[in-house]
């Protein structure tokens, strides 16, 4: 089920190598443009977790960003993964950009970018079948620096149908 160009922020593809479902961006988008930050960033959280070991096989494509200005604009604001995200994505015409930072989300949605996060993609894997059961991820995700409100955690279980009532 590709869905035309996605580029990837360094903490979606974090999230769900962390679950174990990279899967998911196989099955949904069929492979993810990341900028050289986002694998730097990535190459350093892995091996922080641990996970250094970890193969991006085919479904990452590591894509240079050329407008280094628009970067430098965004750096004001941003770090440098989300920074180059935004602006790869304006750059290849993506239809989704993932990510989950809140500063970031904010900037790519002024800049007129479709976003998706970590939580919504477990949706979808949830929706098409591809999850059973999303509340163990949202428990895995609680153990990362991952920000999600009890109120947020609660929704995504209604949506899931597995709100305990």
């Amino acid at each position: 089920m590709a869905t035309g160009i996605v580029v990837s922020d360094t903490s979606t593809l974090l999230a769900l190598i962390w679950l174990d479902r990279t899967d998911l961006i196989l099955k949904l988008f069929g492979q993810v443009h990341a900028p050289v930050a986002v694998k730097t960033e990535l190459d350093r959280n892995l091996r922080n977790l641990g996970l250094s070991e970890f193969r991006f096989n085919n479904w990452m494509v590591i894509t240079p960003v050329r407008d280094q200005l628009a970067v430098k604009l965004l750096r004001d604001q941003l770090d440098v993964g989300e920074s180059e995200a935004i602006v790869l994505a304006h750059e290849l015409g993506a239809d989704l950009l993932l990510m989950d930072e809140r500063r970031g989300r904010r900037r790519a949605l002024q800049s007129n970018l479709t976003i998706l996060g970590t939580l919504g993609i477990l949706l979808r894997g949830h929706q098409l079948g591809f999850i059973v059961q999303v509340r163990p991820l949202l428990n895995a995700l609680r153990q990362l620096p991952f920000h999600m409100s009890d109120a947020l955690y609660a929704d995504i279980l209604r949506r899931a149908g597995e709100l305990d009532t």
